[in-house]
């Protein structure tokens, strides 16, 4: 039983409108991504193959110059940019640029001194090799390395089986005895091959797009790590809090200072840990921050586990916690501060007292 076959011709001019309409649709939605590397190759690409299809639909009608070399060459710059976009989007590849710019020397050095005079079935089977080098390269980057994700395997699985579909294509190509067999000639392995084709469009931007996801996902996760990391660390008392004025989140400053976990003090009113006649300044405060965006430094009490308090200065921001709006505030303990001061106040009075005392009888004598 044979495999069903297609009109190449229709296949071919599908696979220049879907390309363009992937690029329509990228250029509309391009916020975000406008100014990361790979999305200007991948529009590149998308570009480049959307300019090369229609000149094969032409071919016999247009000089060879144009439906072979220039064809080829727009299509294998469109393949190079986008296979090394879609590695490029995989933040675990590095340095690929070496690779794919030698593949593309490649590519198009064997379009413009090997396809000029070859036979109609050679040129097919040349382009064929050259697509599987290009497929099974991209599918290496995304397939090696631990831990890769199921999106990347997914990818580089069915980039596998395009380059084997490839290398079959070159095979029949190079063992047809037909002096008719070109590029729209209808067979099995031209079916394949194009029907294969019209599938990498979809998954290939399907995909690629989902990469730019994943890979700004971990990059955010990583950075949440490291800000977190930083802030436990700073000596500095780390508060967030909501716009309900419930703790969202505290360092371990705070904990230490307080004697609470911080199980105990996340979840609670920010107000719950300031002596009781400063709770209402506190919430007014709050509510300040939350509706003018007040960054004005302030001073007032917390109270410790054990009852005893601690004065600190206090200053806060907006931001976002967990995607929801919030309240970064940075507390500063200068209980032993104060101490210092109200001690040095103590003995610039008794200093004062001294020095009038002593005027005061001296000019009594």
């Amino acid at each position: 039983m044979s495999l069903p076959t297609f009109d190449i011709a229709t296949i071919t001019f599908l696979l220049f409108l879907g390309n363009l309409t992937v690029a329509c649709i990228l250029a509309i939605y391009k916020s975000g991504f406008g100014k990361v590397r790979s999305y200007r190759l991948y529009m590149a690409g998308k570009i480049f193959q959307a300019a090369g299809w229609p000149l094969f639909l032409l071919r016999e009608m247009i000089p060879d110059l144009l439906s072979v070399q220039i064809a080829n060459s727009l299509l294998f710059t469109g393949f190079i940019c986008e296979t090394f976009a879609i590695t490029d989007a995989d933040k675990y590849q590095k340095n690929t640029e070496k690779v794919f710019g030698i593949l593309g020397l490649i590519c198009l050095s064997t379009i413009w001194l090997l396809m000029w005079a070859a036979p109609a079935n050679i040129k097919i089977a040349i382009a064929s090799v050259l697509l599987a080098l290009i497929f099974s390269t991209c599918a290496s980057f995304l397939l090696r390395g631990a831990g890769i994700s199921m999106l990347r395997q997914v990818l580089g699985v069915f980039f596998c089986l395009f380059s084997l579909s490839s290398l079959y294509r070159a095979g029949t190509s190079i063992l047809s005895t037909s002096a008719e067999y070109n590029l729209l000639s209808v067979n099995t392995s031209q079916t394949i091959e194009y029907g294969l084709f019209f599938v990498i469009l979809f998954i290939s931007g399907i995909g690629f797009l989902l990469l730019l996801k994943e890979r700004d996902d971990e990059i955010l996760k990583e950075s949440e790590t490291f800000n977190r990391g930083l802030v436990e660390n700073l000596p500095d008392l780390i508060v967030v809090y909501g716009y309900d004025q419930k703790i969202l989140y505290v360092n371990s400053a705070v904990t230490g200072l307080l004697g609470y976990s911080s199980n105990e003090i996340e979840g609670t009113d920010i107000a719950s840990h300031v002596p009781g006649h400063q709770q209402q300044a506190v919430h007014d405060l709050v509510q300040s921050r939350i509706s003018t965006g007040n960054v004005r430094t302030v001073e007032f009490d917390v109270v410790m586990k054990d009852g005893k308090t601690r004065t600190v200065l206090s200053k806060g921001v907006p931001t976002q916690f967990h995607n929801q709006p919030a309240i970064l505030t940075i507390l500063v303990d200068i209980t032993d501060r104060k101490v210092i001061e109200d001690e040095l106040r103590r003995k610039t009075d008794e200093i004062i007292v001294a020095r009038n005392t002593y005027y005061n009888i001296k000019h009594n004598q």
